[in-house]
């Protein structure tokens, strides 16, 4: 008898670790991931970058990542809300030398980032995201 309390209990305590873990893991569904950016279409429709500008974005809890994928670019950090059709990001840090300082809107505007942070999310599935803001339309995927 002894000997199935302790399984049960072992059971339940696994249990309880693992809702908690995926809870941490998946906060933002299905925006949560590795992004890249395949084309950016300003407001005139003129292609601002596609695939070729390694630009990537990575979603988890509370931060999204901004950066080019080369050397010499740097890293952002970016606070956020998520809502079901608005993405803002609310604070912006760049990552030098392992220092994070806070830094303006105006350091990721050349990411697609608008002047003002927001994003209306017009498309958002599993392995497809476009979003549109004051600086055009940015469509990713998720790899």
């Amino acid at each position: 008898m002894r000997q199935i309390q302790i399984y049960i209990l072992s059971v339940i305590i696994l249990a309880t670790f693992f809702c908690v873990s995926c809870e941490k893991d998946d906060k933002n569904g299905k925006l949560d991931g590795n992004w890249q950016l395949t084309e950016w279409k300003d407001t005139q429709g003129i292609i601002k970058a596609d695939k070729s500008s390694s630009i990537f974005y990575t979603v988890k809890l509370d931060l999204i990542q901004i950066q080019q994928n080369n050397p010499s670019s740097a890293r952002f950090l970016n606070r956020f809300s998520y809502f079901a059709d608005s993405l803002i990001i609310t604070k912006v840090y760049v990552n030098i030398g392992n220092r994070d300082s806070l830094v303006t809107y105006k350091e990721i505007e050349p990411f697609g980032v608008p002047s003002d942070g927001r994003f209306h999310i017009n498309s958002l599935t599993s392995d497809y995201m476009e979003l549109i803001g004051l600086s055009g339309i940015l469509k990713f995927r998720k790899y």
